[in-house]
């Protein structure tokens, strides 16, 4: 039971990730390439319309990463446990 609701929670996870990224991956190249010449993620982000979060992201080859488990991954999953019973 634990490990069908980590794959479901993963999973919509990652649908909803994808479905709101604003950068294609070719786009996401771009944007590495034109930091890899030396301009600044504040603007690149500007020239985008993106947080600089978003373009810092990128830069360090984070934003196409899937589900990651934040600290409070091990409590949400003791909750979604503790509901389902």
């Amino acid at each position: 039971m634990l490990a069908y609701v980590l794959l479901q929670r993963k999973r919509i996870f990652d649908e909803v990730t994808a479905a709101v990224r604003k950068f294609t991956p070719e786009e996401a190249t771009q944007i590495k390439a034109r930091l890899d010449a030396g301009e600044t993620v504040t603007k690149l982000a500007v020239v985008f319309k993106a947080h600089r979060t978003t373009v810092s992201k990128i830069k360090g080859n984070t934003y196409f990463l899937p589900y990651r488990r934040n600290r409070n991954f091990k409590r949400m999953v003791q909750l979604d446990l503790f509901y389902a019973t």
